[in-house]
């Protein structure tokens, strides 16, 4: 995943990560719980590049 969002930094440092889910199927914690994944990792990258 890292590498992904990588690539998307190193052509768009300006974006937004959206998930698609069925709301049936996922809890809002386990959403939640995945958009701290990606800002976490989002923001370990961007302290890396500097």
């Amino acid at each position: 995943m890292a590498k992904y969002f990588e690539a998307l930094n190193s052509v768009n440092d300006s974006y937004k990560v959206l998930f698609e889910h069925k709301s049936n199927l996922i809890s809002d914690e386990e959403l939640e719980e995945c958009y701290i994944w990606v800002n976490e990792l989002v923001n370990e990258l961007e302290v890396g590049s500097e």
